[in-house]
Protein backbone atom coordinates (compact mmCIF):
# COMPACT_ATOMS: atom_id res chain seq x y z
CA UNK A 1 0.00 0.00 0.00
CA UNK A 2 1.53 3.44 -0.96
CA UNK A 3 2.24 5.42 1.76
CA UNK A 4 2.26 8.72 -0.43
CA UNK A 5 -0.65 10.71 -2.16
CA UNK A 6 -0.84 10.20 -5.79
CA UNK A 7 -1.78 13.40 -6.66
CA UNK A 8 0.39 15.63 -4.68
CA UNK A 9 3.09 13.50 -3.45
CA UNK A 10 2.76 14.30 0.26
CA UNK A 11 3.11 11.71 2.82
CA UNK A 12 -0.34 9.93 3.83
CA UNK A 13 -1.25 10.47 7.73
CA UNK A 14 -4.05 7.36 8.49
CA UNK A 15 -4.09 6.42 4.99
CA UNK A 16 -5.67 10.18 4.24
CA UNK A 17 -3.58 13.11 1.78
CA UNK A 18 -3.41 16.01 4.41
CA UNK A 19 -3.39 18.11 1.59
CA UNK A 20 -6.11 16.81 -1.24
CA UNK A 21 -8.40 14.90 0.82
CA UNK A 22 -8.87 18.40 2.98
CA UNK A 23 -9.34 20.89 -0.31
CA UNK A 24 -11.92 17.71 -1.49
CA UNK A 25 -13.71 18.20 1.76
CA UNK A 26 -14.02 21.99 1.71
CA UNK A 27 -15.06 21.75 -1.97
CA UNK A 28 -17.75 19.76 -0.90
CA UNK A 29 -18.82 22.21 2.10
CA UNK A 30 -18.76 24.82 -0.49
CA UNK A 31 -21.33 23.16 -2.89
CA UNK A 32 -23.97 22.13 -0.34
CA UNK A 33 -23.51 25.81 0.86
CA UNK A 34 -23.95 27.01 -2.50
CA UNK A 35 -26.86 24.36 -2.85
CA UNK A 36 -28.39 25.80 0.58
CA UNK A 37 -28.38 29.75 -0.80
CA UNK A 38 -29.89 28.33 -4.05
CA UNK A 39 -32.52 26.73 -1.82
CA UNK A 40 -32.96 29.54 0.36
CA UNK A 41 -33.44 32.32 -3.26
CA UNK A 42 -35.75 30.48 -4.58
CA UNK A 43 -38.09 29.68 -1.26
CA UNK A 44 -37.49 33.61 -0.87
CA UNK A 45 -38.84 34.40 -4.70
CA UNK A 46 -41.23 31.98 -4.23
CA UNK A 47 -42.62 33.55 -0.97
CA UNK A 48 -42.32 37.08 -2.99
CA UNK A 49 -44.18 35.79 -5.79
CA UNK A 50 -47.12 34.17 -3.64
CA UNK A 51 -47.29 37.78 -1.75
CA UNK A 52 -47.40 39.66 -5.30
CA UNK A 53 -49.91 37.60 -6.02
CA UNK A 54 -52.29 38.23 -2.96
CA UNK A 55 -51.87 41.73 -3.29
CA UNK A 56 -52.80 41.59 -6.76
CA UNK A 57 -55.98 39.59 -6.40
CA UNK A 58 -56.38 41.83 -3.23
CA UNK A 59 -56.65 45.35 -5.20
CA UNK A 60 -58.37 43.60 -8.20
CA UNK A 61 -61.46 42.47 -5.59
CA UNK A 62 -61.81 45.66 -3.69
CA UNK A 63 -61.48 47.61 -7.08
CA UNK A 64 -64.03 44.93 -8.27
CA UNK A 65 -66.46 45.76 -5.27
CA UNK A 66 -66.20 49.21 -5.78
CA UNK A 67 -66.41 49.21 -9.50
CA UNK A 68 -68.92 46.40 -10.44
CA UNK A 69 -69.74 44.32 -6.93
CA UNK A 70 -72.56 41.62 -8.63
CA UNK A 71 -69.47 40.43 -10.95
CA UNK A 72 -66.97 40.27 -8.56
CA UNK A 73 -69.68 38.73 -5.94
CA UNK A 74 -69.91 35.47 -9.10
CA UNK A 75 -66.47 35.18 -9.08
CA UNK A 76 -64.62 32.09 -6.91
CA UNK A 77 -61.36 33.57 -6.79
CA UNK A 78 -60.81 34.14 -3.12
CA UNK A 79 -60.46 31.32 -0.71
CA UNK A 80 -61.23 31.40 3.39
CA UNK A 81 -57.99 31.90 4.18
CA UNK A 82 -57.57 34.63 2.29
CA UNK A 83 -60.74 36.02 3.33
CA UNK A 84 -59.84 35.66 7.36
CA UNK A 85 -56.93 37.64 7.42
CA UNK A 86 -58.80 40.65 5.33
CA UNK A 87 -61.31 40.47 8.19
CA UNK A 88 -57.99 40.34 11.29
CA UNK A 89 -56.71 43.46 9.13
CA UNK A 90 -59.84 44.91 8.83
CA UNK A 91 -60.15 44.33 12.56
CA UNK A 92 -56.87 45.96 13.09
CA UNK A 93 -57.54 49.05 10.98
CA UNK A 94 -60.82 49.37 12.60
CA UNK A 95 -59.73 49.71 16.36
CA UNK A 96 -56.58 52.07 14.87
CA UNK A 97 -59.26 54.49 13.43
CA UNK A 98 -61.49 54.84 16.53
CA UNK A 99 -58.35 55.60 18.04
CA UNK A 100 -56.95 58.13 16.03
CA UNK A 101 -60.29 60.07 15.89
CA UNK A 102 -60.72 59.55 19.75
CA UNK A 103 -57.60 60.80 20.14
CA UNK A 104 -58.18 63.74 18.19
CA UNK A 105 -61.33 64.19 19.46
CA UNK A 106 -60.55 64.02 23.33
CA UNK A 107 -57.64 66.55 22.87
CA UNK A 108 -59.84 68.99 22.42
CA UNK A 109 -59.59 71.95 25.75
CA UNK A 110 -63.77 71.48 26.20
CA UNK A 111 -63.35 67.87 26.52
CA UNK A 112 -62.06 68.43 31.02
CA UNK A 113 -66.01 69.25 31.17
CA UNK A 114 -67.18 66.15 29.08
CA UNK A 115 -64.65 63.91 30.46
CA UNK A 116 -65.90 64.18 33.77
CA UNK A 117 -69.46 63.31 32.93
CA UNK A 118 -68.69 60.75 30.89
CA UNK A 119 -66.56 59.22 33.43
CA UNK A 120 -68.56 59.40 36.34
CA UNK A 121 -71.32 57.35 34.37
CA UNK A 122 -68.33 55.13 33.17
CA UNK A 123 -67.49 54.78 36.14
CA UNK A 124 -71.13 53.22 37.40
CA UNK A 125 -69.29 50.24 35.25
CA UNK A 126 -66.47 50.21 36.36
CA UNK A 127 -64.79 51.78 33.05
CA UNK A 128 -63.13 55.15 32.14
CA UNK A 129 -63.72 56.82 28.79
CA UNK A 130 -60.12 58.54 28.87
CA UNK A 131 -58.87 55.17 28.31
CA UNK A 132 -58.98 55.72 24.64
CA UNK A 133 -56.51 52.55 24.02
CA UNK A 134 -58.83 49.78 26.02
CA UNK A 135 -61.68 51.16 23.99
CA UNK A 136 -59.70 50.78 20.41
CA UNK A 137 -58.79 47.47 20.90
CA UNK A 138 -63.12 46.87 22.40
CA UNK A 139 -63.84 48.36 18.84
CA UNK A 140 -61.11 46.03 16.98
CA UNK A 141 -62.33 43.09 18.69
CA UNK A 142 -66.25 43.94 18.56
CA UNK A 143 -65.78 44.33 14.76
CA UNK A 144 -64.14 41.05 14.42
CA UNK A 145 -67.06 39.37 16.75
CA UNK A 146 -69.31 41.32 14.32
CA UNK A 147 -67.63 39.77 11.49
CA UNK A 148 -68.00 36.37 12.83
CA UNK A 149 -71.79 36.82 14.33
CA UNK A 150 -72.74 37.61 10.07
CA UNK A 151 -70.99 34.30 9.21
CA UNK A 152 -72.68 32.29 12.27
CA UNK A 153 -76.34 34.04 11.92
CA UNK A 154 -76.36 33.38 8.07
CA UNK A 155 -74.94 29.79 8.46
CA UNK A 156 -77.38 28.94 11.28
CA UNK A 157 -80.26 30.04 9.02
CA UNK A 158 -79.64 28.08 6.32
CA UNK A 159 -78.99 25.06 8.17
CA UNK A 160 -80.43 25.08 11.35
CA UNK A 161 -83.73 27.29 10.25
CA UNK A 162 -84.64 26.87 6.48
CA UNK A 163 -82.83 23.52 6.18
CA UNK A 164 -80.82 24.73 3.10
CA UNK A 165 -77.16 23.23 3.16
CA UNK A 166 -74.49 26.38 2.99
CA UNK A 167 -70.75 26.03 3.21
CA UNK A 168 -69.29 27.84 5.36
CA UNK A 169 -65.97 27.94 4.29
CA UNK A 170 -67.40 30.13 1.30
CA UNK A 171 -69.41 31.66 3.30
CA UNK A 172 -66.43 33.21 5.28
CA UNK A 173 -64.92 34.06 1.67
CA UNK A 174 -67.83 35.65 0.22
CA UNK A 175 -67.51 38.21 3.82
CA UNK A 176 -63.96 38.73 3.36
CA UNK A 177 -64.27 39.70 -0.31
CA UNK A 178 -67.22 42.00 0.86
CA UNK A 179 -64.56 43.95 3.29
CA UNK A 180 -61.70 44.04 0.74
CA UNK A 181 -63.03 47.53 -0.44
CA UNK A 182 -63.11 48.27 3.46
CA UNK A 183 -59.66 48.23 3.78
CA UNK A 184 -59.20 50.78 1.62
CA UNK A 185 -61.67 53.04 3.22
CA UNK A 186 -60.56 52.44 6.84
CA UNK A 187 -56.91 53.38 5.64
CA UNK A 188 -58.53 56.83 4.24
CA UNK A 189 -60.82 57.72 7.23
CA UNK A 190 -57.57 57.29 9.01
CA UNK A 191 -56.00 59.57 7.56
CA UNK A 192 -58.82 62.40 6.65
CA UNK A 193 -59.18 62.31 10.78
CA UNK A 194 -55.21 64.02 10.84
CA UNK A 195 -56.89 66.78 8.82
CA UNK A 196 -60.34 66.61 9.97
CA UNK A 197 -61.61 64.55 12.98
CA UNK A 198 -65.32 65.40 12.17
CA UNK A 199 -65.06 64.31 8.38
CA UNK A 200 -63.32 61.21 9.46
CA UNK A 201 -66.53 60.70 12.28
CA UNK A 202 -69.08 61.36 9.48
CA UNK A 203 -67.13 58.97 6.72
CA UNK A 204 -66.58 55.89 8.89
CA UNK A 205 -70.28 54.87 9.38
CA UNK A 206 -70.78 55.69 5.31
CA UNK A 207 -67.56 53.27 4.62
CA UNK A 208 -69.09 50.47 7.11
CA UNK A 209 -72.62 51.07 5.81
CA UNK A 210 -71.59 50.83 2.55
CA UNK A 211 -69.26 47.43 3.88
CA UNK A 212 -72.66 46.01 5.26
CA UNK A 213 -74.08 46.72 1.72
CA UNK A 214 -71.98 44.68 -0.24
CA UNK A 215 -72.48 41.55 2.39
CA UNK A 216 -75.86 41.74 1.65
CA UNK A 217 -75.66 41.28 -1.52
CA UNK A 218 -72.85 38.92 -1.09
CA UNK A 219 -75.43 36.65 0.92
CA UNK A 220 -77.82 37.05 -1.40
CA UNK A 221 -75.65 35.98 -4.36
CA UNK A 222 -74.53 32.97 -2.05
CA UNK A 223 -78.05 31.53 -0.29
CA UNK A 224 -79.84 28.76 -2.10
CA UNK A 225 -83.14 30.21 0.07
CA UNK A 226 -86.17 31.97 -1.65
CA UNK A 227 -86.28 36.10 -1.96
CA UNK A 228 -88.33 36.08 0.85
CA UNK A 229 -86.62 33.90 3.69
CA UNK A 230 -83.38 36.10 2.50
CA UNK A 231 -84.83 39.14 3.74
CA UNK A 232 -84.82 37.54 7.27
CA UNK A 233 -80.91 36.24 6.92
CA UNK A 234 -79.90 39.57 6.03
CA UNK A 235 -81.80 41.74 8.42
CA UNK A 236 -80.85 39.14 11.20
CA UNK A 237 -76.87 39.30 9.81
CA UNK A 238 -76.75 42.94 9.91
CA UNK A 239 -78.76 43.96 12.69
CA UNK A 240 -75.79 43.73 15.28
CA UNK A 241 -72.74 45.77 13.38
CA UNK A 242 -76.03 48.14 12.23
CA UNK A 243 -76.65 48.60 16.25
CA UNK A 244 -73.27 48.95 17.01
CA UNK A 245 -71.97 51.11 14.40
CA UNK A 246 -74.91 53.69 14.93
CA UNK A 247 -74.23 53.49 18.94
CA UNK A 248 -70.28 53.94 18.34
CA UNK A 249 -71.17 56.70 15.57
CA UNK A 250 -73.59 58.83 17.81
CA UNK A 251 -71.26 59.16 21.13
CA UNK A 252 -68.38 60.34 18.52
CA UNK A 253 -70.68 62.78 17.14
CA UNK A 254 -71.85 64.11 20.20
CA UNK A 255 -68.28 64.20 21.77
CA UNK A 256 -67.14 66.27 19.09
CA UNK A 257 -70.15 68.63 19.01
CA UNK A 258 -68.93 68.83 22.54
CA UNK A 259 -65.40 69.32 22.18
CA UNK A 260 -65.80 71.50 19.18
CA UNK A 261 -69.13 73.01 18.48
CA UNK A 262 -71.04 72.58 15.52
CA UNK A 263 -69.20 75.01 13.50
CA UNK A 264 -66.42 73.74 14.23
CA UNK A 265 -66.79 70.25 13.93
CA UNK A 266 -64.93 69.70 10.44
Amino acid sequence: MSKFCNKCGKKLVDGKCPNCDTEEKEVEEVKVEEKEVEHSTEEVSEVGKKVAEYLRLFWNTAKGMFKNPENTLKEKNIDWIFATVVMIINSILFGVAINTILGKIFSGAAFSMMSSIGNGIAGLFGKSLTNISDISKTAGVGFAVNSALIVIIVWVMHEVVFRKKLNIMSLIAMEGKCQCLFIIELLITIIVSYFSVGLAVILLPIFVISCLVNIHYGIIAISKIKEDQIVYVTTLGNLFPVISIAASSAIMIILQISTSGIKNIF
